[in-house]
């Protein structure tokens, strides 16, 4: 009976974590292993407490109470798990889970919930545990009247023995994470044993050597430019989740960023639309953006933006809203910088406030002439961000993190919410230039304003991001402004753009050589590209730009089968799947394209139309 009880609530996440977010069922099996682990420590628990508790009543209680605990701490991971899934589409981390704790009334303002509803909410299920086990102790309990029967010495021998077991099982998960099959446990502890299993597609040891050794030889063949020459600062902007379509500036039928607005028409700025990003979350969108590589070319130390920049002679410095630190370890994907400060460094600051980093440069000292790189990280935008009330300019707006919020098809309090983060990141963005501004580090530089990935808001029945590969989670805009000096952007560019691509702009336009395992080209190089590529989880596919007049998208969902093909010059919101009417050469075409730079999807059985 204790069994049954103790696998009923796993039972039902491991239904939800294996079917309705592609995890392999391979995660079932080492995981029911580490809760019987868990049960026989529980076990165990009872029968010392029992040992040393004589009078069976006050020991019902105090067991009752141990389990119940132990029961909503089951609960609570269940929940961070799915929701974790469900929103940056991986299995949440330790760190994390410890870092948004600490931050948890800023956390719980941004959601607009109450924290006292939270803690009321968690005592009413811990109180209803409580009882609910007691009445079940009452009827079920069998270690109080085992005990009587067994020898003093023998019930040391196994409390002693069991705990022995227990903590050689808990050993040997620590020392082999069953990280490879999923395992939750494991990937919440030992996040970093899968980190090259970015968005569904594992780069396997050899072929992460491979290109390790191509990302080696790049960096010590790469000539950097003379010093005395020319050399203006750079500063890059990437908007969590800041979509194109939701800006004034993009033609959008709301002023929501009427400072950038005010910034293009008085200057240089250049607007690069179409641009979309190598995958539809934050991890390897900004890797994509620093190393200028698809998802698949992935490798562990990859020759980034700010490597290039610091062989330059560059100062690097990250100024980045949200916790990067504990967040799948993106601090160490940005490569070796000269001065890092992220959300989670910050005291007396909710870690997803963008005033963190305006407070954190004001500090900065001058600019004392010497060349350098600053990137900053906003979270304005991003649903866990924090809203300030100043800007609310659109109502009545309302959070759309909550599954119980979107199901209330009130799609309009949704787009409020968003485009008040947009309106905010627009003032953080004209503020935080006005700050550098002050300071000279605009004297002579180019600023760069993007993002990590778009944002879904009800769009083909999704919100956030981090699950699907739809237009509205992979488009993402690209304003460049020159300050200073005669910008080489002013000329036309493609008709399309890849995330891959804007580091190597960069560089093209400070006159500085592009590393020659970099995927993306210089948005000056007037030569039209085939194909860029995307994926998310188990969706993945091609953009084709060889045809000027049409610029198509194909992707394949190998969890469902279904091919999808969209002309987004004619369809940019891909409401027509057209992909029965695709003559079979170009669909051929696409699917070699896809299948042999896609080797984490090339598993599915067959091809299946909609």
């Amino acid at each position: 009976m204790d069994v049954a009880v103790w696998y009923c609530i796993p039972s039902i996440f491991l239904f939800f974590y294996v079917h309705y977010h592609a995890v392999s069922s391979e995660a079932i099996g080492p995981h029911l292993y580490l809760l019987l682990i868990g049960l026989l420590s529980l076990v165990l628990s009872r029968l010392v407490l029992y040992r040393l508790i004589p009078d069976r009543r006050v020991a019902h209680i105090v067991t009752s109470c141990v389990i119940s605990a132990v029961l909503l701490s089951m609960l609570l991971y269940y929940g961070l798990v799915l929701i974790g899934l469900g929103s940056w589409a991986r299995v949440i981390s330790w760190d994390l889970i410890t870092s948004y704790t600490m931050q948890l009334p800023g956390l719980m303002d941004s959601l607009g919930v109450p924290v006292y509803v939270m803690f009321a909410l968690f005592a009413v299920v811990y109180v209803a545990l409580t009882y609910a086990t007691h009445a079940y102790i009452q009827r079920f309990e069998w270690v109080s009247r085992v005990l009587p029967v067994i020898p003093g010495w023998l019930h040391l021998f196994i409390v002693t023995a069991g705990f022995a077991v227990c903590s050689i099982a808990v050993y040997r998960f620590m020392q082999s994470p069953p990280v490879q099959k999923s395992e939750p446990l494991s990937l919440t502890f030992f996040p970093m044993f899968a980190a090259r299993d970015l968005q569904g597609h594992a780069i396997d040891k050899i072929m992460a050597q491979k290109l390790d050794r191509l990302e080696d030889a790049a960096r010590s063949s790469y000539m950097a430019k003379k010093e005395g020459l020319g050399k203006r600062n750079l500063i890059l902007i990437v908007v969590d989740a800041l979509r194109p379509d939701h800006m004034g500036i993009y033609g959008y039928r709301r002023n929501t960023t009427p400072n950038l607005a005010h910034m293009i028409q008085s200057g240089q700025a250049r607007i690069v639309k179409n641009v979309r990003s190598s995958c539809g979350e934050s991890a390897c969108g900004l890797l994509s953006l620093a190393s200028s590589k698809f998802v698949y070319q992935f490798s562990n130390k990859p020759f980034t933006l700010q490597q290039v920049l610091r062989r330059q002679g560059y100062q690097v410095q990250m100024i980045l809203g949200g916790d990067h630190t504990s967040f799948y370890g993106l601090k160490e994907l940005y490569g070796e910088v000269d001065s890092y400060f992220d959300g989670s460094m910050a005291t007396g600051y909710y870690v997803n406030d963008d005033q963190l980093v305006l407070d954190h440069t004001g500090r900065l000292p001058s600019w004392d002439g010497k060349p350098v790189m600053m990137q900053f990280h906003l979270m304005s935008t991003h649903v866990m961000g924090k809203r300030h009330g100043r800007f609310a300019q659109y109502a009545p707006s309302e959070n759309y993190m909550f599954h119980a919020n979107r199901i209330a098809k009130n799609n309009d309090k949704h787009i409020n919410f968003y485009d008040n983060g947009v309106v905010q990141a627009d003032a953080v963005i004209h503020d935080l230039l006005a700050a550098l501004q002050s300071k000279g580090y605009l004297k002579d530089a180019l600023v760069v304003i993007t993002a990590d990935h778009g944002e879904a808001l009800g769009e083909h029945g999704l919100y956030a991001h981090a699950n699907s590969v739809r237009e509205e989670a992979l488009r993402i805009p690209l304003i460049f402004i020159p300050y200073g000096y005669q910008s080489g952007l002013r000329g036309e560019f493609r008709t399309a753009a890849a995330q891959v691509d804007i580091a190597p702009t960069i560089l093209a336009e400070f006159g500085f050589s592009i590393p020659s395992t970099w995927a993306g080209s210089s948005m000056q190089d007037t030569q039209r590209k085939s194909y860029s590529y995307f994926q998310e989880g188990q969706a993945a596919g091609v953009i084709d730009y060889r045809d000027p007049e049409n610029l198509w998208k194909y992707w394949f969902d190998a969890k469902s089968g279904h091919e999808h093909a969209y002309n987004l010059t004619r369809d940019p919101m891909e409401k027509d799947n057209v992909i029965s009417q695709v003559a079979s050469g170009l669909k051929q075409d696409w699917r070699l394209q896809q299948m042999q730079l896609m080797p984490g999807i090339q598993d599915a059985s067959h091809l299946r139309r909609e």
